[in-house]
């Protein structure tokens, strides 16, 4: 602000006031905008003043008139001095100002690239948070999926081996079962193999016997044709008792190979009874019924 001062004549003048400004800084140094304004609405004020009427003398002494005239001409050498002071000061105001404006622009500029790049740094953080959550539930998924491909062969291999040793012991059953039938069948064709074999040695031994009873038959006759009948009765006795053996023998043969058929004929009847306990026994024996598991394909 500008305030009114007295010259040595007496005139008034306007200096700045040691007041400070409105911001805060001490005058006449260039601080704000607001310094600007007030200097200007000054400026305007001081040079729109008049000198005041008391001032001048309306005498007319020749001498009064000359030095009013050198102290209006030293008045306005001061006036225009103010002035140009004044403008000089505005135009650093200026000058300052569009530099405040400038640095505003630049701050303002700055504030918003900054700005800019703080919201593409929280962009690409976000991508690259997104990226790792979704890179980490892709390897999840696969731990997943490979842990439940495991538990799904673990579950078929303990199928399998529950199957097989149910099958074991079910086999083992039907073989127990089956045993005494199987020993028995076993037993029959033994008996019917040692039958055969009586019938056929017996069957031999009696053409032998018989063989004999005719060579004594013949003797006998020999005998008896050289007039020796005690001795051709005699050999004629022994040979009509080998034929009877024979004939016994060869009965008994007969008899054997009966026994043996009739042997035979059953042997299928333990065989059949052998495969119903077989059955019967594997059916008590196996577990439920296992559902079918297949195998996962690999991953």
């Amino acid at each position: 602000s500008l305030s009114p001062a007295r010259t040595a004549n007496g005139s008034s003048t306007f200096r700045h006031a040691p007041a400070g400004c409105a911001c805060g800084a001490e005058a006449p140094k260039v601080c704000c905008p607001m310094r600007l304004v007030g200097l200007v609405c000054t400026a305007t004020a001081f040079l729109s003043r008049k000198v005041s009427p008391a001032l001048v003398d309306t005498s007319n002494d020749p001498a009064a008139l000359v030095e009013q005239g050198k102290e209006a001409a030293k008045t306005a050498k001061e006036v225009m001095d103010e002035a140009i002071a004044m403008g000089k000061e505005t135009a650093g105001l200026v000058l300052a100002a569009k530099g405040f404006k400038a640095k505003a622009l630049a701050s303002a500029a700055s504030a918003e690239k900054e700005a800019k790049e703080a919201k593409e740094l929280v962009e690409s953080a976000q991508a690259e948070a997104d990226a790792a959550a979704m890179e980490e539930a892709k390897k999840e998924l696969e731990r997943i999926k490979e842990a439940a491909h495991k538990a799904a062969i673990e579950m078929a291999k303990a199928h399998e081996k529950q199957e097989i040793e149910a099958e074991e012991h079910a086999a083992a059953a039907a073989a127990a079962a089956a045993e005494p039938y199987h020993a028995a069948m076993v037993r029959a064709q033994k008996l019917v193999v040692t039958f055969n074999t009586k019938a056929q040695e017996l069957a031999v031994a009696s053409n032998v016997v018989k063989n004999q009873a005719q060579q004594l038959a013949a003797r006998a006759n020999g005998y008896q044709y050289v007039n020796a009948p005690v001795l051709a009765q005699q050999v004629m006795m022994q040979a009509h008792q080998l034929w009877e053996s024979g004939d016994a023998m060869a009965n008994q043969a007969k008899d054997f190979r009966a026994q043996a058929e009739e042997i035979n004929a059953g042997v299928p009847q333990f065989q059949m009874a052998a495969v119903a306990a077989a059955e019967a026994a594997a059916g008590g024996a196996n577990s439920p019924t296992f559902a079918p598991v297949r195998l996962p394909a690999p991953m």
